[in-house]
């Protein structure tokens, strides 16, 4: 009787693992693919992992190695681990560029060659967004700018939106709007939306983050917002974010709308015989406008370049020290990496480089203080993704190990215990 009602408990211990384990218990490197991807993932944020797509990834060096470039931080969906290069994408609603300043003075003699000033710099917070509507898939590069007047430390902030759907993409009036006064003009590149701030005195040390969001307004089409936070300005602390532009993309049958980095090709080329933009994000360092290039002769800048899920910010998976969409550039700045997704950018020898691989069981959370969401949008729509955090997996495996020594410590006093009751006889 006793050995029936062990048996039995045997039996339901077992059906109990069965249960609690995945299905696919079997194959553990299924398991840790699907259930420890590098990031959670709330609804705002889809992250591709690397294994999902096979074939072309781009290069980011494929650009050249000699400066001057755009410098500072850029991720393009690109890892690259001793020497195997591997892809992944990652979608997002608000991207954010945070910027610690202690010294900075810039001087280019030829600067008026580009229409720009001697002693300007700008810090660009690039990035391409993508609309999709019932019948087309547009594509749009947004650049979030501080342009930094350093010869009187004054600063101001401008924004551009270039069409970059295929050639002949274009822009109006009528086709993007804005309430701060930003209109299309044309350049020798095509039809650009700009917008710029007045001028602003600034103080050392500048601490602030440039904030690029977007959303879609149904039956009107998608907002993008251009906001900045100045968290100190010398001895003065604010916080508050400012949208110093809201401009709208007007696509009234626009079903969604992203920010996405992705490794997997380029943007439609928007001249003939001519490639692709990266889908990368940019927080770089460059001359004021028009493509100018510059050079520093002071500059002590931290960086960090995130993306918003929920009320945190996550680093991404990989980040080299050069831009490549951008056209403005520096001949003299040196990038280096502190890890999770920060680094710091002093005059010194270029290295365009991929940088680094982050611990991908780490994520820099930084709590924000308010919504980074345009405050005269309507709610955005998007499909909520989760991957899980690895934690989940840590925790599924322990449970497994502690009914699994469980189960061993009960069957070793059944046995006990059948000796105990039914004692061999001696010979």
């Amino acid at each position: 009787m006793n050995a029936r009602i062990d048996s039995m408990v045997l039996i339901a211990l077992l059906s109990i693992v069965m249960l609690v384990a995945p299905q696919h218990f079997g194959d553990l490197s299924t398991f840790t693919r699907r259930g420890c991807q590098p990031h959670s993932v709330e609804s705002a944020v889809h992250v591709e992992p690397r294994s999902s797509k096979l074939g072309y990834v781009v290069n980011p060096l494929s650009s050249g190695l000699n400066p001057p470039k755009p410098t500072g931080l850029a991720t393009y969906g690109v890892l690259n681990s001793s020497g195997s290069i591997s892809g992944y994408a990652v979608r997002a609603h608000t991207l954010v560029g945070e910027l610690n300043l202690s010294s900075i003075v810039a001087y280019y003699p030829n600067a008026t060659l580009y229409n720009a000033s001697r002693s300007a710099a700008s810090l660009q917070l690039n990035t391409m967004l993508i609309v999709n509507s019932t019948n087309t898939t547009l594509v749009y590069w947004v650049q979030n700018v501080i342009v930094f007047l350093t010869n009187n430390s004054t600063l101001f902030y401008a924004d551009n939106i270039w069409n970059m759907s295929g050639v002949g993409a274009t822009l109006t009036n009528n086709s993007i709007t804005s309430n701060s006064g930003g209109y299309v003009s044309n350049t020798s590149r095509g039809p650009v939306y700009g917008s710029t701030s007045n001028n602003y005195t600034y103080t050392l040390p500048l601490s602030l983050e440039l904030v690029t969001s977007e959303r879609v307004v149904r039956g009107l089409g998608v907002e993008v917002g251009m906001g900045v936070r100045i968290l100190l300005n010398g001895t003065t602390a604010n916080g508050v974010l400012e949208w110093y532009d809201n401009a709208t993309i007007r696509q009234g049958l626009a079903q969604n709308a992203y920010f996405v980095v992705s490794g997997y090709g380029l943007s439609p080329p928007i001249y003939t015989d001519s490639a692709g933009f990266f889908y990368d994000a940019e927080l770089v360092f460059g001359g004021e406008a028009n493509g100018a290039p510059t050079n520093f002769t002071r500059l002590n800048a931290t960086l960090g370049l995130y993306y918003q899920e929920g009320n945190k910010l996550s680093h991404f998976p990989s980040y080299y020290s050069f831009g490549a969409d951008t056209a403005e550039s520096t001949y003299d700045l040196h990038v280096r990496y502190l890890g999770g997704g920060a680094a710091t950018v002093s005059v010194g020898r270029p290295d365009y480089e991929y940088l680094t691989i982050p611990n991908t069981t780490t994520m820099i959370t930084t709590p924000l203080n308010e919504s980074t969401t345009p405050t005269t949008a309507g709610p955005t729509s998007s499909t909520p993704t989760t991957l899980s955090h690895p934690s989940t997996c840590h925790t599924t495996l322990e449970v497994l190990l502690l009914l699994t020594a469980f189960i061993i410590a009960l069957i070793t006093l059944t046995l006990t215990r059948r000796r105990v009751q039914n004692p061999t006889q001696n010979p």
